[in-house]
C-alpha cells in the first residue's frame, strides 16, 4: 500500500498508477505538494484515527465507539494523543481569555 499526502489530505492506494489517476495534475514529479510517508502499522493508524477524532473535537463516548472500546480511558489515555495544533488553539484560548479578563497584561 502507498500513502501519499496532497494538500493536507491523506490517499492511500494499491497501486500507484491509481494515485496518479485520482490526483491528476498535482501528481506530477516536480510539484513539491505530494509527499511520501514512511511505513507505518494498522495499529498506528488507529492512534492517527483516535487523535484526529479528538481534534476535530469529536466527544469521547462517540469516539470510543468508533473505535471499540469498552471503556472511554482506554480511547483517551492510550490512543488518543495531543497534537500540535491542538496545543496552539489552547494557548491561543487562554491568551485570549487573558486578554479579555486583564486587558493590559498582554
Amino acid at each position: 500500500m502507498i500513502v501519499f499526502i496532497l494538500s493536507q489530505k491523506v490517499f492511500f492506494c494499491t497501486y500507484l498508477q491509481t494515485l496518479f489517476h485520482r490526483l491528476g495534475r498535482d501528481a506530477s514529479r516536480s510539484n513539491p505538494k505530494v509527499v511520501a510517508i514512511d511505513r507505518f502499522t494498522a495499529h498506528q493508524l488507529r492512534h492517527t484515527y483516535a487523535t484526529m477524532l479528538y481534534d476535530a473535537g469529536v466527544d469521547v463516548k462517540t469516539a470510543q465507539d468508533f473505535l471499540g472500546h469498552a471503556d472511554p480511558s482506554v480511547t483517551m489515555n492510550i490512543y488518543t494523543h495531543l497534537s500540535s495544533q491542538k496545543k496552539e488553539h489552547a494557548i491561543h484560548a487562554l491568551q485570549q481569555h487573558f486578554s479579555d479578563v486583564i486587558p493590559d497584561a498582554l
